[in-house]
């Protein structure tokens, strides 16, 4: 018996991209499709597109790309900061471009040489062995002084004696003199550790790397112009997963009748072949629209051609069938 399914009534989005409004295709009839919902004329668009910047001011000497090299995300493998990208070690990343780094590499050289000395320093005990020496022989020279007098009275002048038990006195002190100075320098090693940490990090900041895996699509910065933190230099997108947006009438489709689905997407390429990819619903907008429509987004794996150039571009129009829980209301 042939199961009749109400026709869902789909319109896709043209997206954010046009201030905002969506763009809404003509309203199609989807045909019987056994619980899936057909959408056409969806929008293909971006998910990853990162400006990348400049993080230190200077002359930009050295540029390693052009609009359309492939790169990889990369950056100085050095702990605690979340901005420097794992590479895997069989394909390590190159810098994009780099910044006159000269008087850079100079005070990291300044500050090495410094951090040396300062360890140097925090690791001499001599003077902390040397007092303790003094220590010794004047405490020496104290017991030789009472055991005189124990023997006979007044052997030693009672002058003497003070000036003997001055001396250990002394000594002493300088035993911990010599440590508190033993102690700050070690203070002063750290902080000349953490002022090469510095110096290092303004050096490799004059390689700019990308943050993605993705394409160059633009260059702003041509070898030897001026760059301040912060100004773009390049702008790449990665093509490898797309975004294909729709707008459902929440009146025929909940949200968590399509949230997570698995989907398929069609794109009519040049010379009217088609090309199908697939996906998943990862996002549905929990606000409502006017017209009583909802946003989803589907994040689809992306395929090149036999010559290497990948074959669904951001801007193209799709249909997409999302394979749904539940029939229409």
């Amino acid at each position: 018996m042939r199961t009749e399914l109400r026709l869902a009534t789909i319109v896709c989005v043209a997206g954010a991209l046009l201030n905002g409004d969506y763009q809404i295709a003509t309203a199609q009839q989807a045909a019987p499709t056994k619980g899936r919902i057909l959408a056409e004329g969806c929008l293909v668009s971006l998910i990853d597109d990162r400006s990348v910047p400049a993080k230190e001011a200077g002359a930009l000497v050295k540029s390693n790309v052009k609009v359309g090299d492939e790169v990889r995300a990369g950056g100085p493998a050095l702990g605690g900061d979340a901005e420097r990208v794992a590479v895997a070690a069989a394909t390590p990343a190159s810098p994009l471009a780099i910044v006159e780094y000269d008087i850079a590499a100079e005070q990291r050289n300044a500050a090495a040489a410094a951090r040396d000395r300062a360890m140097a320093d925090a690791k001499n005990r001599i003077s902390i062995e040397y007092a303790k020496s003094q220590r010794d022989v004047a405490k020496a020279q104290v017991d030789i002084y009472e055991r005189a007098n124990k023997r006979n009275e007044r052997t030693i002048a009672e002058l003497e004696m003070l000036k003997a038990r001055l001396e250990l006195r002394s000594a002493e002190l300088s035993i911990e003199q010599a440590e508190h100075e033993f102690a700050k320098h070690a203070t002063v090693a750290a902080e000349k550790e953490a002022e090469l940490r510095v110096a290092e990090r303004s050096f490799e900041h004059r390689e700019i790397y990308s943050p993605i895996d993705g394409v160059v699509v633009d260059v702003y910065v041509d070898e030897g112009e001026w760059v301040r933190p912060g100004d773009p230099v390049f702008r790449v997108v990665n093509l490898k997963r797309l975004r294909v947006q729709a707008s459902l009438d929440i009146a025929e489709w909940s949200p968590s009748d399509i949230a997570g689905r698995s989907v398929e997407v069609e794109v009519l390429m040049a010379g009217g072949k088609k090309q199908t990819f697939a996906g998943r619903i990862v996002f549905v907008n929990p606000e409502v629209k006017s017209g009583g429509r909802v946003s989803a987004w589907a994040e689809v794996e992306n395929r090149k051609d036999a010559r290497g150039h990948y074959q669904l571009l951001p801007g193209m129009k799709a249909t997409m069938t999302v394979a749904a829980a539940t029939t229409p209301k």
